[in-house]
């Protein structure tokens, strides 16, 4: 069997709404009336000390911290490893099933990196288009390389 899998972006934020990378500072989200499993694996990539500025200045530097990470902080690489990691998890417990995933955009281009083998250089290079919705199936068994 598979799993489909549903990513949606999280809702608007303060920091959204200013303009701002939040990175792994903390963030309001509204409470939402469904059951909820937060796993860390899928936290925004760490900008490290560019944690909190204008997405303009991250947007200019994503490129350069595809394999090497951001001072004191992650490379979308090891997003992409951390978000193996869950799929496998996922795949292990949830095969037949329908997931709605809410993560972020470093999130989502680890799951086109891995699902539908688009290069990550392509992704964080590209404009963001929201829809409602993004869709993926995680194949049974050993679901990413």
């Amino acid at each position: 069997m598979a799993i489909e899998i549903i990513y949606e972006t999280h809702a608007t934020t303060i920091d959204n709404e200013a303009g701002i990378a939040t990175g792994w500072l903390p963030g309001q989200l509204s409470a939402p009336g469904i059951p909820i499993f937060q796993d860390a694996r899928l936290r925004e990539c760490n900008y490290g000390q560019l944690n909190g500025t204008p997405v303009e200045l991250l947007v200019r530097e994503r490129s350069r911290h595809i394999s090497v990470p951001f001072p004191q902080g992650q490379s979308y690489r090891q997003v992409v490893a951390q978000t193996r990691d869950l799929l496998r998890d996922l795949a292990a417990k949830w095969d037949g099933s329908r997931l709605v995933i809410i993560a972020h955009s470093a999130n989502r281009w680890a799951l086109e990196h891995l699902l539908l083998g688009i290069p990550l250089e392509a992704l964080v290079n590209a404009p963001f288009t929201w829809q409602p919705g993004w869709r993926y199936t995680l194949p049974a068994g050993d679901p990413t390389p």
